[in-house]
């Protein structure tokens, strides 16, 4: 079943701008719900317990986990964008 899609800015003109409005739902989505799978399920925290920390304790601002959790939310944001602007160079190509 098709999802209809509503929430596409007013300003959009073209083929080409509402199509990466749509493709750029679901991957913003996709992130969003990593990011929530991470929250319930703790699995970057589970891996950094299994992980050595060398780093001076007294020194640490951060625990290894919060650090491998927003490693893994960067990389994860940096694929969108890497997806959404192949999508773009395409569109712009076959317009």
């Amino acid at each position: 079943m098709k999802q209809k899609v509503t929430n596409l800015s007013p300003i959009s003109f073209g083929p080409s701008r509402w199509i990466s409005q749509i493709i750029a739902s679901p991957l913003t989505a996709g992130v969003l719900l990593l990011r929530e799978a991470e929250f319930k399920l703790t699995l970057t925290s589970s891996i950094a317990a299994q992980m050595s920390d060398t780093r001076n304790h007294a020194a640490t601002r951060y625990q290894l986990g919060d650090l491998l959790r927003e490693r893994v939310n960067a990389l994860a944001w940096a694929i969108r964008h890497k997806i959404m602007s192949i999508v773009w160079h395409m569109i712009q190509h076959f317009e």
